[in-house]
């Protein structure tokens, strides 16, 4: 991985434990821009939108989700949070529509609610991140 991106990532992670979201989303925006082609892009794009959503831009939110899942239509993690994200603006119908289809893409866990199915994944998100020296493939 290139060391600067292994930086960037470390200070994301930094920011996310002490709630600096704005910062997050500035370094994560640059990253998106800067390697296009990281294999796990998805990633990036799932925790740009967490840091939108920590700061209560829930319509930027759903639009870089919409953006992420124009690229990777088949992640399951980038619909739920869609799927999550779009329920807390009211947009119930397309949530459900949008939650279906993510299950369909395989999702196993069908039970649970969009709402603790987005949770738990901020949550495994957040845990990632509070590791030290954790660095991604």
């Amino acid at each position: 991985m290139d060391l600067s991106l292994e930086k960037k990532l470390e200070k994301v992670g930094l920011l996310f434990r002490i709630h600096r979201y704005e910062g997050a989303e500035k370094i994560l925006a640059s990253l998106l821009q800067e390697h296009p082609n990281f294999a796990h892009e998805h990633d990036l794009h799932a925790l740009y939108a967490t840091a939108l959503y920590k700061q209560n831009k829930l319509e930027q939110t759903s639009e870089a989700l919409r953006t992420a899942l124009s690229k990777y239509p088949q992640s399951i993690e980038l619909n739920l949070c869609l799927a999550a994200n779009l329920s807390d603006l009211g947009s119930y119908e397309e949530a459900a529509e949008i939650f279906a289809k993510a299950k369909d893409f395989g999702f196993s866990s069908y039970r649970e609610s969009i709402e603790t199915s987005y949770r738990k994944k901020i949550a495994d998100l957040n845990t990632f991140l509070e590791m030290p020296g954790h660095s991604r493939p």
